[in-house]
């Protein structure tokens, strides 16, 4: 039987706080967007002017400016993809929780299996997220793209002093998801198999 040890308490633990920390940065986000849509200027460091944004999990819109407070509007959507992110996220992290915890509860009750069938939901949800995560990401450079292109087109020169670098951090968060996903089915299949070796006995 499995004893579950400092570190997977350690992790249990850490992954709750991380959880909270993703949920407060993301209501920080809500209120900074909200300022912004109210009073039309947002708050920001000195460090955001002819600066890229500061990247939230390696996402970011990859948008350059001179001056934050003209282009309230890619702030906007800054914000929007960063409470989406984090929110994921936290998601995320609440499942790597929920395993630990059930990984801890199921050896204290001497009820612990190879295959747990709510540890391969869990993780299952893990690689989900981040692949949701990943899309949420491209959606929003791609309209960043678009707009871009109509922005030249029609002369309206709402991009006048911006720079979108076109670069996306979703793609390796999507590698992973689905690298996570399919472990986890590996483990739904190996659930099964424990399910028919326990009916067998």
């Amino acid at each position: 039987m499995y004893e579950t040890n400092k570190v997977d308490t350690f992790i249990r633990y850490a992954a709750k706080v991380c959880e909270w920390l993703n949920i407060i940065a993301a209501l920080w986000l809500l209120l900074l967007m909200l300022f912004l849509g109210v009073f039309g200027s947002m708050p920001c460091p000195a460090t955001f002017s002819n600066d890229k944004l500061p990247s939230i999990y390696g996402f970011t819109l990859d948008a350059t400016f001179a001056t934050a407070t003209q282009h309230k509007w890619i702030l906007y959507w800054y914000t929007l993809e960063g409470i989406l992110i984090l929110l994921v996220f936290a998601f995320a992290l609440r499942n790597l929780h929920d395993a630990f915890k059930t990984m801890q509860s199921e050896s204290d009750e001497h009820e612990a299996t190879p295959f747990s069938s709510a540890i391969t939901k869990n993780i299952h949800s893990i690689g989900v997220c981040l692949i949701v995560a990943a899309v949420i990401d491209f959606i929003i450079d791609a309209s960043m793209g678009a707009l871009a292109g109509w922005d030249a087109a029609s002369g309206y020169d709402i991009m006048d002093g911006v720079d979108i670098d076109g670069e996306s951090g979703g793609f390796t968060w999507l590698v992973i998801g689905l690298l996570i996903f399919c472990i986890a089915r590996i483990l739904r299949y190996g659930e099964q198999l424990q399910r028919e070796h326990d009916e067998l006995i």
